[in-house]
């Protein structure tokens, strides 16, 4: 990794600590720079703003992730794909993620970081954007809910819900 990605990278995760005991309105350049061991100068060189720096964390976050768990839409059975999705979202790290972002009411920047993932490869069209809208969408409820169902029962719901949507047998007062 280059000295500039170290930079980035060391700079993004102070702040996502920094955003566990302080909103982001009230985060100055300089307590980034005082928590990172960074200049401002550093960080100007860097990034434009703190969401962008957010935004850089969740990035890095989903390489990683899936440099290790690789989860093709198109390579697995859909059981298999739903399943190993919101068995991420179980895993300490991404529940720290969301519960900062929600608190923070950034939640706007994780769906945006979805869509990039989920968009991946050139898809593009409404169909990708409302699977990625709705994979989202049933998260965060999920989350809110404080995770009741396992990941196979939400598997399940999502393969039986695109069965349907196959079958033209879609009404959503069935759901």
């Amino acid at each position: 990794m280059s000295k500039s990605n170290i930079a980035k990278k060391n700079i993004s995760e102070a702040l996502m600590s920094l955003l566990q005991t302080k909103p982001l309105r009230d985060i100055t350049i300089q307590d980034l720079a005082d928590k990172s061991g960074y200049t401002r100068v550093t960080y100007y060189r860097h990034f434009t703003s703190l969401y962008e720096v957010i935004e850089y964390y969740l990035d890095c976050y989903s390489d990683e992730y899936l440099a290790q768990n690789p989860m093709d839409f198109d390579s697995l059975p859909p059981r298999v794909f739903y399943t190993r999705f919101f068995e991420h979202f179980l895993e300490p790290k991404a529940k720290e993620i969301v519960n900062i972002l929600k608190k923070q009411n950034l939640l706007n920047l994780l769906k945006k970081n979805f869509d990039k993932y989920m968009l991946i490869g050139g898809k593009t069209g409404y169909g990708y954007l409302f699977f990625s809208g709705g994979l989202f969408n049933v998260y965060i409820s999920w989350v809110n809910k404080g995770y009741p169902e396992s990941p196979a029962e939400l598997a399940d719901y999502f393969v039986h819900f695109f069965s349907m949507l196959n079958d033209n047998e879609v009404n959503p007062s069935r759901f």
